[in-house]
């Protein structure tokens, strides 16, 4: 777990420093709201992805782990057009490439 916890402050860290080196030239022409708005979206997501609970990095639990992007963890699958896709298992491929 500390070194999961270490991963993430230095994520965090590399990834503030980079937006700080960014908006610091344009900053003057910014209004303050907008800032601030960041700042909040950079601690808001930081806070999500902190791994808070877990014995060892394999199970280690976020807040963002609560949200699903769809459905109840189902795989989802989409092709396009006149696609034939085939899968067994984990292994996901497209028909257009069997030759």
């Amino acid at each position: 777990m500390r070194a999961e916890r270490l991963a993430w402050g230095g994520n965090v860290l590399l990834s503030g420093l980079a937006i700080f080196l960014a908006v610091v030239p344009i900053a003057p022409t910014l209004g303050r709201w907008v800032v601030i708005g960041l700042c909040v979206a950079v601690l808001a997501s930081a806070a999500l992805l902190f791994p808070y609970a877990g014995r060892d990095s394999s199970n280690a639990r976020r807040l963002s782990d609560n949200f699903m992007v769809s459905g109840r963890r189902n795989q989802v699958q989409t092709g396009g057009d006149n696609a034939s896709m085939n899968q067994a298992g984990r292994d996901l491929r497209s028909g257009a490439h069997d030759a």
